[in-house]
């Protein structure tokens, strides 16, 4: 693997302002920029459609924007919501631009770790199964965490509850650890 930096992205799965991938997003860029790491928060607002008539030289200036932060960094956490047991085809969307051009994308040796989120208790699988295939496919390393599925997820008055915090707290500790494992071969 390539040198470490202190560099993580984060895409924010959810179009909807104000969404439970947005406030779990902070609360993890909150948690990685206390442990000295730089993070971007990239949404899936304002991402056209993915078509290869947009590509080369036609492709939109937000998307290669999203590039160049990804590019940039070790890695990448996705949190998103489930919808009908996957993923939102915003989230997908945005993966299918991330992935060209085939086997050179942005979205390609990167660590990455997966938060999916519900409000059902027995929710998130479909959506993890389905995210974690899809990233392996567009070769990435996914850490496994069963911390990455929040079911039941509860907010108070917009605010994540603090043993969600301290779960999500958890799950970056063990992030760090994988990227740390993963760049000096242990």
């Amino acid at each position: 693997m390539k040198k470490i930096s202190n560099k993580i992205s984060i895409i924010s799965g959810s179009t909807r302002k104000k969404s439970t991938s947005e406030l779990l997003s902070n609360g993890i860029r909150n948690s990685l920029t206390n442990q000295g790491f730089i993070v971007d928060i990239i949404t899936c607002f304002d991402i056209p459609l993915f078509s290869e008539d947009l590509e080369g030289d036609k492709k939109p200036s937000s998307i290669i924007n999203i590039e160049k932060k990804i590019s940039e960094s070790t890695g990448v956490i996705i949190c998103t919501p489930e919808y009908n047991s996957s993923i939102p085809g915003s989230t997908k969307n945005l993966l299918d631009w991330l992935s060209r051009p085939h086997d050179l994308g942005a979205l390609r040796n990167k660590i990455i770790s997966i938060v999916v989120h519900t409000p059902f208790e027995k929710g998130g699988g479909g959506a993890y199964s389905d995210l974690s295939r899809i990233l392996s496919h567009m070769g990435n390393v996914v850490l496994h965490d069963r911390m990455g599925r929040v079911s039941g997820f509860r907010k108070k008055d917009g605010e994540i509850v603090k043993s969600w915090q301290e779960s999500l707290d958890l799950l970056i500790d063990n992030y760090i650890k994988f990227i740390h494992r993963l760049n000096v071969g242990e």
